[in-house]
């Protein structure tokens, strides 16, 4: 099988000799935001005419990060520290309607760490009246949901994992083709939905956030009960492509396998503090 090569500036992916090239249509990375403004700026391909940045309540810079079992994420924004990181308008692309292209498979993809598992929080959402898609977290269980709205097809679809603190890639796909959605955490397939027939497209708000509150988000979360992701967001990806299962394994091993010799370095120094406890 052959692998997509992806490439985005810190989080260089490398998965193999490619077929056709597939890139974010909208790529927001930490690790190459300029530092001190309130914009976190799109740097995919932008549809022209259409919102492009999340943006921040006050001038912000993404804090380094150095992990050695994460070593593709060299920056990440402190949701704690920064707060919610809003897209109003964000021109969702799965929408029917307004102008804006209607694409059939879409991907949505998060590096992010999670400091603690309590509570109810949003890590991302787009859409608006319980329309759209969302990526939750409720006491450790990790939730994929969406809800296209419309005639007959308002259920939210939701699938769901277990999930630890420390960091993270997930990915939610959304194929209007196969009437199917999924989630992929760490690189593994975790589960999938059936969407409804009659499902065409998204209809309703725009509104998006990375991290914070919105009571009208896609999921079936007490929304009056959900607080500020307790946590940090260093990339989010748009792709106007379903992701198959070998690429999304090959972004999450590029990111988060370390070198042999990192492993041998952490492998050492952890004996030498067990010998010194001792």
């Amino acid at each position: 099988m052959k692998f997509t090569t992806m490439t985005w500036a810190t989080l260089a992916i490398t998965a193999g000799t490619a077929a056709a090239g597939v890139s974010p249509w909208r790529q927001f990375d930490a690790a190459i935001d300029p530092a001190g403004d309130t914009v976190w700026a799109n740097t995919g391909t932008a549809q022209t005419g259409q919102a492009q940045n999340f943006t921040f309540a006050a001038p912000q810079t993404a804090v380094a990060v150095s992990d050695p079992f994460a070593p593709g994420i060299t920056a990440a924004y402190e949701i704690g520290t920064t707060g919610a990181i809003a897209g109003a308008n964000w021109s969702f692309f799965g929408q029917a309607g307004g102008g804006r292209a209607n694409f059939a498979q879409n991907s949505f993809e998060v590096f992010f760490r999670v400091d603690n598992l309590s509570g109810n929080h949003l890590i991302m959402e787009i859409g608006g009246s319980g329309a759209g898609v969302s990526l939750g977290m409720s006491d450790g269980t990790l939730t994929w949901a969406s809800n296209p709205g419309g005639a007959g097809t308002d259920t939210t679809h939701e699938v769901s994992t277990g999930i630890t603190t420390g960091w993270h890639h997930a990915v939610g796909v959304w194929n209007r083709d196969t009437l199917s959605t999924a989630l992929y955490l760490d690189g593994q397939f975790a589960g999938d939905v059936a969407l409804a027939a009659g499902t065409t497209g998204w209809v309703g708000g725009n509104e998006a956030t990375l991290g914070g509150v919105n009571t009208s988000a896609a999921t079936n979360m007490d929304l009056l009960s959900i607080t500020e992701f307790d946590g940090a967001i260093a990339a989010f990806n748009y792709y106007k492509e379903e992701l198959s299962a070998a690429q999304i394994e090959a972004i999450y091993n590029a990111n988060f396998i370390p070198a042999p010799g990192t492993i041998a370095l952490v492998a050492a120094a952890g004996l030498c503090t067990t010998r010194r406890r001792r």
